[in-house]
């Protein structure tokens, strides 16, 4: 029987095939560079039809670029092994696939016209040019026997065992096939040896291409999804070369690696003096994974190792300006940006194990870490590595913010009088304002709001709050609504230090604390940016006591261990102890005080261009859940301007509201309607489509 054939990766993001099938002239003349070269690369045999037809396409579609020989391209030596081994099959099948610079993509899902398997071919005649093996086949046939004999220990994803992380692209990169296959015939520590036979070293040889193969493909998906971020957010201002923005050089070895990962990062989370923030954090598209994807793509650009990190480290072991200069720009300060991961927490570093902690350092990770070893092309040396790990381990938690109560003290009450649309001052800024600016005004997508901050006359920040700021998700609130000595009442509460002991909030009394916190300022700081500061539900569900109907164990055991495949993350993982969630659970099934539940509109359908009390619903419910990616205005998804009235006239109301009830697979694009498992039932969906309809320009 074959073995099976593993697919070629597919790019990221699928809505911007269009686009980059008419920016193929895009001049990135290197082929991607996501490994090193490496000793002795498996074997396999590649049926003769295979690379006789991949000669028939290459005569067709290749010869006229690439030369008979395939050596008129200086910097793609296509008959040189070395060249190809540095590549991998499953980079050469990605750039086959979906073309890299002034070469088009040829792979039908890129407007080509070749199968994935007549793709294959050509690769498979490369290399036979070159005197190399095809190893993608081989791969099929390795992960039937790694299936067979090395899931149960290493896992499907390889990564089980810390020691050994097979799922790693930098582990790999360190380690020649001949080294791997010594391990895996003779065995090493608690792994046994198989006996050294043909038929079991054959099967050896097969394990190996196959992860090789599936940390390369995964290397090249996320090179291929970087390179539709590029054309879809910055080509149009770094041009085609990456040197439109002067001083700038995106596609020079020598200009990212001056900067290094850390800078990179910043400067496309946080923005720079002429360029927009494209961060979660700072009211952009890109999570984590999109930054990722797309610094991989430019060093690759760059000729550079799309898996290793680019540092300017500096000498010695200098911990905690390592960790500034080069893990905060993604973790942060706190250590706590990254979903799951707690890098200042003492609970989450003892249960992950130093060891584990230097390995996913030195050699990356699948999701999106680079490697940082110098064995596996990075920056740091030993020293640094261990000094950096010695920091993390030394820290009992991430450092308290200035003015944040100490352990065991009571968070300060917001000060300031007045009223806003109704409402106490303080109530309207932890209803509106604290999903950007944090429940205690000390930032999150938004800049903190204290008065050591705020150190410009009243009049900006008047201004600031009327107008909005273009762009970001800042909205005009005078367009909302609020009049103007209500907007020098909120800048008036703004300047006022938070003091006075904090009013028990909704379900609080509880004396357990939670890292030092109240826990109903737990619940604000850590709960609310999914479930709502006033628990009504924002992309997570309303946690209010008429939604939670089960018994505390179902809740206490969804906290303890979270939802995988969710944002909800394991809190037992983030060092929370059983009594600090039950108290958690106790405080959510208390009625927040003196809140009455918003009723929800009834069933039926709104059409888009309706208007009424559907779309002011939808209002909330916009600004509450497709704000958060696409911004007030609709604008910050390219792709998906929802904002601009020329767009959505493009789409019927049948069609938008079956987009948001079903999401996009592939996009980012969650799925929403409660009847496929997400959070709106069909009445808000429609409020939503209706509110489109009106705020559109």
């Amino acid at each position: 029987m074959a073995p099976e054939v593993i697919p070629l990766p597919r790019p990221g993001r699928p809505w911007f095939r269009g686009f980059l099938l008419a920016s193929v002239a895009v001049a990135l003349v290197a082929l991607v560079a996501c490994g090193s070269p490496r000793e002795g690369t498996a074997s396999s045999r590649t049926g003769s039809g295979d690379a006789q037809e991949g000669e028939r396409i290459y005569r067709r579609d290749c010869l006229s670029c690439h030369g008979e020989d395939g050596n008129r391209i200086p910097v793609s030596p296509l008959t040189a092994k070395d060249f190809l081994d540095s590549r991998g099959d499953a980079t050469l099948l990605s750039v086959v696939s979906d073309g890299k610079g002034t070469m088009p993509g040829f792979a039908k899902a890129r407007g080509g016209p070749l199968s994935e398997n007549e793709v294959r071919s050509v690769v498979a005649y490369v290399n036979s040019k070159a005197g190399r093996s095809t190893t993608t086949l081989l791969a099929g046939q390795g992960a039937l026997v790694y299936s067979k004999r090395c899931q149960s220990c290493h896992g499907e994803d390889g990564m089980r065992i810390p020691i050994s992380p097979l799922g790693a692209k930098g582990y790999l990169d360190t380690r020649t096939d001949s080294q791997l296959e010594e391990v895996i015939l003779q065995g090493r520590g608690n792994m046994p040896g198989i006996p050294d036979g043909s038929a079991e070293k054959g099967e050896a040889t097969a394990v190996i291409s196959y992860l090789r193969y599936r940390v390369q493909a995964l290397a090249a998906k996320s090179v291929a999804a970087g390179r539709d971020l590029y054309v879809g957010n910055c080509l149009a201002c770094h041009g085609s070369t990456g040197t439109r923005v002067d001083k700038v050089s995106l596609g020079s070895a020598d200009y990212l690696s001056s900067l290094g990962d850390g800078k990179i990062i910043t400067a496309i989370n946080e923005g720079t003096k002429s360029g927009p923030s494209f961060g979660a954090s700072k009211g952009g598209a890109f999570q984590v994974t999109d930054t990722a994807a797309l610094i991989a793509y430019l060093k690759s650009w760059a000729g550079l190792n799309a898996t290793a990190a680019l540092g300017t480290v500096g000498s010695g072991g200098q911990g905690e300006a390592l960790f500034v200069r080069n893990c905060a720009p993604c973790h942060g300060v706190s250590g706590d940006q990254v979903p799951g991961v707690q890098l200042r927490s003492k609970a989450f570093l003892d249960a992950k194990t130093k060891e584990t902690v230097e390995r996913t350092i030195r050699t990356g990770n699948r999701k999106g870490m680079p490697a940082w070893s110098q064995d596996a092309g990075g920056p740091l040396n030993d020293g640094q590595i261990k000094g950096l790990v010695d920091f993390l381990f030394a820290a009992e938690g991430a450092p308290a913010a200035a003015g944040a109560p100490a352990a065991g003290g009571a968070a300060a009450a917001p000060a300031g009088g007045g009223t806003v649309d109704g409402k106490p001052v303080a109530d309207f800024f932890q209803a509106k304002c604290s999903p950007c600016h944090g429940a205690d005004r000390k930032g999150g997508v938004g800049p903190a709001l204290l008065p050591e901050r705020l150190t410009k006359e009243d009049a900006f920040y008047e201004d600031t709050i009327s107008k909005g700021r273009p762009g970001t998700p800042m909205p005009s609130w005078s367009a909302q609504g609020v009049k103007p000595d209500e907007i020098k009442t909120i800048v008036k509460f703004l300047k006022t230090p938070p003091g006075g002991a904090a009013a028990p909030a909704a379900g609080g009394g509880s004396s357990v604390q939670i890292d030092g916190k109240s826990v109903a300022d737990f619940f604000q700081a850590k709960c609310s940016p999914c479930h709502g500061t006033d628990r009504k539900g924002l992309i997570g569900p309303a946690l209010l006591p008429d939604r939670l109907t089960k018994d505390n164990a179902f809740y206490e055991d969804t906290i303890s261990k979270g939802r995988p495949g969710t944002p909800m993350p394991s809190w037992s993982a983030q060092g929370l102890t059983p009594e600090q969630i039950k108290a958690m659970v106790e405080f959510l099934k208390k009625p927040p005080p003196g809140a009455a539940a918003a009723p929800a509109p009834s069933g039926g359908s709104v059409p888009v261009s309706g208007g009424g009390t559907a779309g002011l619903f939808g209002e909330e419910l916009f600004k509450n859940t497709c704000a958060l990616c696409h911004g007030l205005n609709g604008l910050n998804v390219k792709p998906c301007p929802i904002g601009s009235r020329e767009w959505l006239s493009n789409m019927s109301p049948e069609g938008l509201i079956t987009r948001i009830s079903r999401g996009k697979p592939g996009s980012g694009m969650p799925t929403w309607s409660d009847a496929l498992g997400g959070q709106l039932t069909a009445a808000q969906i429609s409020s939503v489509a209706a509110y489109l309809g009106q705020m559109a320009r």
